[in-house]
C-alpha cells in the first residue's frame, strides 16, 4: 500500500501538540455551530449539546441520513480509519459510502464507542427530572429524554448549575477524541443503541457471545457478524483495555468496576448490571471510559505519527504488532517504542497515564524518530 498524503491527519499533527486530546467537534465547519460554540468555549456541556443538535455532522465520520457527499462527514476520522484500519469507503474521488470493507471484514461503518446516551440520562436527566417534567414534550424513553435534554441545555443553560454538581465535562470532551472511534459491522451502531443502551462493554460481550443461529436485525437490515471474529476485532481496533486475556481467550471487563484499570478487574455480568447503575457507579464508569479512550488515542497517535513521518518504520511496526501475539495496551505501546529505539516504559507509568509522563514520552518519541 502506498503512503498517501492524508491532508486532515497532517494538519492535525501540524496544529496540535497532543493529538490524542484533540476535540473532533472542531472539525465541524458549520457556521452556526462555530459562532455559537466560540461564545462558550469552556462550557463542555453546552458545546456538546450544540454539536448533538447539529444534524449535518458527526465526529465519528458517519454519513448522516439523506447525505451522500463527503463534505458532510468528518474527514479527519475517515482518514484515520483508512490509515489504521484499511477502510475502503471511497465510491470515487468525490463521494464516499456509508459503509466499506476494512481489515477485519466486509461492510463496516463508523461508530462512537462510549456515548452520551446513558450518562445523560443517569447523571443529568435525573438531576433535573422535576424541572423537565414541567415541559410539555417530556418523555421517559431514553431517546426522547436525551433529545429533549439537549434542547433544555441549549435553551435553559443548565450547565451553570451542573458544573458544581456533576463532574462530567472531562467525559464529554473525551468522547469526541480519536480514541473513542472505531468501525463496527454495518447497522450495529444503531442496533446497540437500542439493544444494549449504547454501553460499549455490553456491545462487546454481545459480539463475543453471539450464537451462530442468532439473527440481529436493525431497521429491517440483517447485521452480519460471527463470534469467531471477536479476537481479531479486539486486536485490529486496539481494544485491549476493554478486555482481560486469560486462558487464551478474551473476557470483557465491566466498565462500572472500581478495579477496571487493574489486573483484578471483574468481568461483566449482564444479569446484575442494570440494578447496580446509579450516580456513584456512573461516575466510576466515566473515569474508566476516559482512561480507556486516552490510552487508545495515544497508541493511535504514535502509529499515525509514524505513518506520516516514517512510513517504512510504520509498516515494520504494524507487521511486528501482528506477529508478536501482544494482548495488552501497555505491551503494544512498548513494542512501538522499542522498535523506534526507545527504552521500555514501566507498567506503573502507563497504567497511571498522567498527563506529564505521557507528554514526556511523546516528546521523546518524536525526537527519537526525528519528526517533531
Amino acid at each position: 500500500m502506498k503512503n498517501q498524503p492524508y491532508i486532515s491527519i497532517i494538519k492535525l499533527f501540524e496544529n496540535e501538540n497532543y493529538p490524542w486530546e484533540y476535540d473532533f467537534k472542531n472539525e465541524n465547519t458549520n457556521d452556526i455551530y462555530q459562532k455559537k460554540s466560540a461564545k462558550r468555549v469552556d462550557d463542555s456541556l453546552y458545546t456538546f449539546a450544540l454539536y448533538k443538535n447539529d444534524k449535518t455532522f458527526d465526529t465519528d465520520g458517519t454519513l448522516l441520513d439523506n447525505v451522500d457527499n463527503e463534505k458532510y462527514a468528518c474527514q479527519l476520522t475517515r482518514e484515520i480509519y483508512r490509515v489504521l484500519f484499511g477502510f475502503k469507503d471511497r465510491v470515487d474521488e468525490i463521494n464516499i459510502s456509508r459503509y466499506g470493507d476494512c481489515i477485519v471484514g466486509s461492510k463496516y461503518g463508523p461508530d462512537t464507542m462510549n456515548t452520551f446516551m446513558k450518562v445523560g440520562e443517569k447523571l443529568i436527566f435525573n438531576e433535573f427530572k422535576e424541572k423537565l417534567e414541567k415541559e410539555d414534550i417530556f418523555r421517559k424513553n431514553s431517546f426522547f429524554s436525551n433529545k429533549f435534554l439537549i434542547h433544555i441545555i441549549l435553551e435553559k443553560e443548565l450547565s451553570v448549575e451542573l458544573e458544581e454538581k456533576i463532574k462530567i465535562f472531562n467525559y464529554l470532551d473525551a468522547i469526541t477524541t480519536m480514541g473513542n472511534y472505531c468501525l463496527v459491522p454495518a447497522y450495529f451502531n444503531p442496533y446497540r443503541g437500542t439493544k444494549f443502551d449504547d454501553y460499549f462493554d455490553l456491545s462487546l460481550i454481545n459480539l463475543k457471545c453471539k450464537k451462530n443461529n442468532e439473527i440481529w436485525k436493525c431497521i429491517g437490515n440483517t447485521i452480519s457478524w460471527e463470534a469467531k471474529k471477536f479476537n481479531d476485532f479486539i486486536n485490529e481496533f486496539f481494544l485491549w483495555d476493554y478486555i482481560q486475556f486469560a486462558n487464551n481467550t478474551y473476557d470483557v471487563k465491566d466498565m462500572f468496576d472500581i478495579n477496571y484499570k487493574n489486573r483484578t478487574s471483574k468481568c461483566i455480568n449482564t444479569e446484575r448490571r442494570e440494578n447496580e447503575i446509579n450516580e456513584v457507579t456512573m461516575l466510576t464508569f466515566i473515569e474508566n471510559a476516559i482512561w480507556s479512550i486516552k490510552r487508545r488515542g495515544f497508541l493511535m497517535t504514535l502509529l499515525l505519527k509514524l505513518y506520516i513521518g516514517d512510513y517504512k518504520k510504520y509498516l515494520d511496526v504494524r507487521k511486528s504488532m501482528r506477529a508478536s501475539n501482544v494482548y495488552s495496551m501497555n505491551d503494544t505501546i512498548n513494542t512501538i517504542l522499542r522498535l523506534c529505539g526507545m527504552d521500555k516504559i514501566e507498567t506503573e507509568i502507563l497504567d497511571a497515564f498522567t498527563d506529564k509522563d505521557i507528554y514526556d514520552i511523546y516528546y521523546s518519541f518524536q525526537k527519537k524518530i526525528n519528526i517533531i
